[in-house]
């Protein structure tokens, strides 16, 4: 084996060595050990900010509180295109095939948590897609709003101008036909949704 070729075999054990004993970043990880810490604890609150911020966009926009509610499928299913189509690809929630078409139940997690934190009210219903949800405090909303990334503020306004102002059946519609797979354990029939 060539000298030189030897020599960069060992540099490159040598540098593997050290990076799995995280002795190459020790120093960054040091200098910057509080942006660390605020990365961590923005990563863990995203996905309830998420459903925040579709929350307050649809919002934003309403004459009335009853358009200003957004139907618990609806927020699924806005979570679930804006993780397929957003410009930040970021997918907080694992979504499987069920009765209304898409579904993740760490969204209903993470809303039972927005409404401990008081900003949202749901009320139920026995028929699990009219179940409402409202913002009720929209100052503690802007609060905790104001730490989210520019990337989602953008993937939030563009779903909910996109998808927003459409109804329940038509909505459904749209996610299952450009979605298939996810409509395919759905008690909706095709057939009963808006032509």
């Amino acid at each position: 084996m060539p000298v030189g070729l030897k020599d960069s075999d060992g540099l490159f054990a040598s540098m593997m060595k050290q990076a799995f004993a995280g002795q190459l970043t020790a120093e960054w990880e040091v200098a910057n050990a509080d942006w660390i810490v605020q990365q961590a604890i923005l990563h863990e609150s995203l996905p309830r900010l998420l459903l925040l911020a579709l929350i307050r966009e649809r919002a934003v926009g309403s004459e009335n509180a009853a358009k200003a509610a957004v139907l618990v499928t609806a927020l699924m299913k806005y979570v679930f295109l804006m993780q397929m189509e957003g410009d930040g690809r970021r997918r907080p929630y694992h979504f499987v095939p069920y009765h209304y078409g898409p579904f993740a139940k760490g969204v209903y997690e993470d809303l039972d948590g927005l409404v401990q934190d008081g900003v949202v009210r749901v009320e139920n219903d026995q028929d699990e897609q009219k179940t409402r949800i409202t913002l009720v405090d929209t100052v503690k909303a802007d609060e905790m709003l104001a730490k989210i990334p520019e990337d989602v503020k953008a993937d939030v306004s563009s779903i909910v101008e996109k998808y927003g102002a459409l109804d329940h059946g038509n909505l459904l519609k749209a996610v299952y036909k450009k979605y298939p797979a996810y409509a395919k354990r759905s008690k909706i029939n095709k057939k009963t949704l808006p032509k």
